[in-house]
């Protein structure tokens, strides 16, 4: 589940892909019964189609989608000028990602494991509100508010992938 969550989030906060999808054997070849998916005689056996649905990867994508579904994603661009010290840079698994909208007011960073992050929030608009959300879960932890520029370091809270969504404050 963690590496179908690191390769949907790193595709959609690092590049302009039109969307993800996701299948697992069973799922793909709407399997009413476990076995070898048809014309596929060496990827293993697949379970039914609805146990394959309740897989650790199937219940990600609900996450993902409730995720976005709460953000004005269309707005998000790439943007690693947010990350002052890439976690990745000598490890591709921590490698994170980062997106903004043009005006600052939503950022998102996504960390494929437990990190400390060192943002520079010279470029979005304070003061600003920032959180945790835990991609495998779909649950959210308050982080609080961002008042000045400059870097500020925020530390998941816990080993797994998160997402550090920071947004304007409402007036």
């Amino acid at each position: 589940a963690q590496a179908v969550r690191r390769a949907c989030y790193w595709s959609l906060l690092i590049g302009a892909p039109a969307g993800v999808t996701y299948g697992a054997h069973g799922v793909w070849g709407w399997h009413v019964e476990d076995r070898v998916p048809v014309d596929h005689p060496n990827t293993g056996r697949g379970p039914a189609w609805w146990e394959a649905a309740r897989f650790d990867g199937s219940t990600s994508m609900k996450w993902l989608r409730a995720f976005f579904e709460d953000i004005e994603w269309w707005r998000l661009r790439p943007y690693q000028s947010l990350l002052a010290r890439q976690p990745g840079i000598r490890d591709i698994s921590k490698h994170a990602v980062a997106a903004m909208t043009d005006d600052g007011e939503l950022a998102v960073i996504y960390t494929p494991v437990g990190a400390e992050l060192t943002v520079n929030v010279r470029d979005l608009s304070l003061p600003a509100y920032a959180i945790w959300y835990d991609p495998a879960r779909g649950v959210h932890t308050d982080v609080g508010r961002i008042t000045h520029p400059g870097e500020h370091e925020f530390l998941t809270p816990g080993d797994q992938d998160h997402l550090l969504v920071i947004a304007k404050e409402a007036n």
